[in-house]
């Protein structure tokens, strides 16, 4: 069996992606660019009818590094470990893994997410 998906990492492109999902029949899967710094997926995507029928991807869930970045200098917030993260790695991929449309995430193996 053959699969057909479509992909793409920028927010600007989801309304775009949804018009497609809506004309084309037979797509399962979508590919898109979601985490907790970048949340336009779940308006425009993954909350909308659309991602029933619908595999989801979701790509940089740690913005390239940047969200390790923002939070260099702090400290895991105690309500964390209420959901069993022990760093801030496990928070934002468990983040992205809570949204009930996701199926997966990928990342760039050249993130340590320790």
């Amino acid at each position: 069996m053959r699969y057909i998906g479509i992909t793409h990492y920028t927010t600007g492109a989801l309304p775009e992606l949804a018009r497609i999902l809506r004309a084309e029949t037979g797509i399962a899967f979508v590919q898109l660019g979601y985490s907790l710094a970048a949340r336009a997926a779940e308006t425009e995507l993954l909350r909308s009818p659309l991602s029933a029928a619908l595999r989801v991807i979701a790509n940089q869930p740690l913005e390239r590094g940047d969200l390790f970045r923002r939070v260099r200098r702090h400290a895991l917030p105690d309500w964390a470990r209420e959901f069993d993260c022990a760093s801030w790695a496990q928070l934002f991929l468990k983040y992205v893994l809570a949204e009930p449309a996701v199926t997966c995430v990928i990342r760039r193996p050249a993130i340590p997410i320790t």
